[in-house]
């Protein structure tokens, strides 16, 4: 019998489900095992099958995509998957924008 791939999501529910009450490093982590997983493109398909049909993904991680608790789809950086713009580190090119300035 040949092994199953399992997704890192299967039976978890820090940083996938309660988005609004997961802490940012949760998040972080299973949105990365999340758009790396070798399963990502039939989660996806599962994810426009559950739509279609009216099953609105409501303040969860699925498929690599954020849904907040009104089933809408944002980005991660809500949920602080990506840091603040004044966390960023600076480009090179801006760098030597500003030192010229």
């Amino acid at each position: 019998m040949a092994d199953q791939i399992v997704g890192p999501c299967l039976g978890q529910e820090v940083g996938w489900t309660d988005l609004s009450e997961s802490h940012p490093p949760a998040v972080r982590r299973a949105h990365n095992l999340c758009v790396s997983c070798p399963l990502l493109q039939r989660c996806r398909a599962d994810l426009d099958a559950a739509i279609a049909e009216g099953r609105q993904p409501v303040d969860q991680l699925w498929a690599g995509s954020f849904f907040n608790e009104n089933g809408l789809r944002v980005s991660g950086r809500r949920y602080g998957v990506y840091p603040p713009k004044s966390q960023r580190p600076v480009k090179p090119a801006a760098q030597a924008a500003t030192a010229a300035a």
